[in-house]
């Protein structure tokens, strides 16, 4: 007789106990049969049609071993936030373009009222200050 896996075998004498972990004592116990073997046995009962019913001999698998699974719904795609965002952005652009050719001309005028006056006395003042930078030598009063 040929010797039956370990997994069969404590599947045979555990049943469902032999895949689940355990607390004993506080401290957490892993199961008997790990989760990837199980899978094997699982798929291998499908593939051989032993699916929905165990038996010691042959192995297979109870569905009732199938572990609980979260469902997860689909949420709907988000897309791109410039996408989502696109008509607010449109509305703030025209509405702050409304009053833009006024502004900009108040901007223009205050930028030349902060330049000073390039008057005469303007002139000669920046002559005096560039006079060392061109003419290093000559004394200016």
């Amino acid at each position: 007789m040929n010797k039956l896996p370990r997994a069969i075998r404590l599947l045979s004498a555990h049943g469902e106990a032999a895949l689940r972990p355990t607390i004993d004592k506080g401290k957490f116990i892993k199961p008997m049969i790990p989760r990837r073997i199980a899978a094997n046995i699982r798929n291998r009962a499908l593939r051989d049609g032993t699916f929905g019913a165990f038996e010691p001999e042959l192995g297979g698998w109870d569905p009732a071993w199938d572990s609980v699974r979260k469902v997860h719904m689909m949420k709907p795609y988000k897309g791109h936030a410039r996408e989502r965002n696109r008509a607010e952005r449109a509305r703030k652009v025209t509405a702050s373009m409304e009053g833009m050719p006024a502004r900009f001309e108040k901007l223009v005028k205050d930028a030349n009222d902060r330049k000073p006056k390039q008057d005469i006395a303007y002139l000669f003042k920046r002559i005096q200050s560039l006079a060392p930078i061109i003419m290093p030598g000559k004394r200016t009063v």
